[in-house]
């Protein structure tokens, strides 16, 4: 069989951190069927936190983007040097299916898409059924042989990772007694955000209705749009300080709920096995949402447009038929946060 003569592998997965995270079914798969296997993971840096302490995972090699392209090149062939027999493009960018060749391994796997396939020796076709992202990926090890399949994303933190939540909490009287809702209300994507007075709309709900400790997460560039939310909370709420990505994963791992966009936040909590309320627009939630709908919820709107693929959208019209009321007959739903919302 050919995965007999795999043995240094690399993955390709440049950005983002959903993205990243939801390889981790993939690594976790083909290190447990190839356990004497060597696996270097080829991403960026920020997704490249979540992760450290991945026991499937022997390497992880940092790429940044350069102007000149040629300094892309030379450091794709240097790849070289770690003599790769097998190389998995899951990106599947020009740019990635490049660097696919670059590396010099014997066997390249990909998807065979127009402008990329040339770079190929292992094809997927990529199969236009709607399936969750995670699944998806381990279609590709179906052509060295592995057929097992799952979805649970992995993330491990440490100590130091959980310790200015920890701080955070103790310094903020949040106790374990306390039901705690994160929101995560931005996202890259300008289409996928929920409205602002929605977010505000709900919080005030959570907190009045709940007695909820609601806690808005952020990341590099979005402070100052969550505080326009937070601004016009006519509650209490709480803002989280400036983070690394597992410092955040540690506020939502103390969280008995997040409540989010589409964004990497929610596969945070996806795999920590938190539940969420995801609020979908442009994107799949068949897609993007884990099968277990029964933990990990979903609103969205019956509108025409719905998964539209738009990064902008002057209407958003999806996003505006959504209610705070839609958010909280979801969470009613979830069995796991029962004994804080029918007290």
């Amino acid at each position: 069989m050919l995965i007999d003569d795999i043995n240094r592998i690399l993955i390709i997965q440049l950005r983002q951190i959903g993205d990243v995270l939801l390889t981790t079914p993939f690594v976790k798969v083909l290190k447990e069927n190839k356990k004497d296997c060597h696996i270097t993971f080829l991403t960026e840096e920020a997704p490249a936190q979540v992760l450290y302490n991945n026991p499937y995972i022997d390497r992880i090699i940092l790429f940044k983007k350069e102007k000149n392209p040629l300094r892309d090149i030379k450091f794709f062939t240097s790849l070289r040097k770690h003599k790769f027999d097998f190389v998995v493009d899951l990106l599947g960018t020009p740019g990635t299916a490049l660097a696919s060749i670059l590396c010099g391994a014997k066997y390249r796997a990909g998807y065979a898409l127009r402008g990329r396939k040339y770079a190929y020796n292992l094809k997927v076709m990529f199969n236009q059924h709607l399936k969750y992202n995670a699944l998806r990926k381990l279609e590709i090890l179906e052509l060295i042989g592995i057929k097992e399949k799952t979805h649970r994303l992995l993330l491990n933190l440490t100590d130091e990772d959980r310790k200015k939540a920890l701080q955070f909490f103790n310094y903020k009287g949040i106790n374990d007694r306390d039901f705690v809702v994160s929101i995560s209300p931005t996202s890259r994507r300008q289409a996928r955000r929920w409205t602002k007075n929605g977010f505000a709309e709900l919080s005030n709900l959570l907190v009045k209705k709940y007695k909820a400790k609601v806690i808005f997460l952020w990341g590099p560039g979005e402070y100052d749009y969550v505080m326009e939310i937070v601004n016009v909370v006519d509650s209490n709420v709480f803002v989280i300080p400036e983070t690394n990505i597992r410092e955040m994963a540690g506020f939502i791992e103390k969280s008995h709920l997040l409540i989010c966009n589409d964004n990497g936040q929610k596969h945070i909590a996806t795999a920590l096995d938190i539940p969420t309320i995801t609020i979908f627009g442009p994107t799949s939630d068949v897609v993007w949402n884990p099968p277990d709908r029964e933990k990990f919820r979903v609103v969205k709107s019956n509108v025409e447009c719905i998964e539209c693929n738009k990064k902008e959208c002057k209407s958003k019209i999806c996003m505006k038929l959504i209610t705070p009321h839609h958010i909280e007959m979801e969470m009613l739903k979830i069995k796991e946060i029962e004994r804080f919302i029918r007290k």
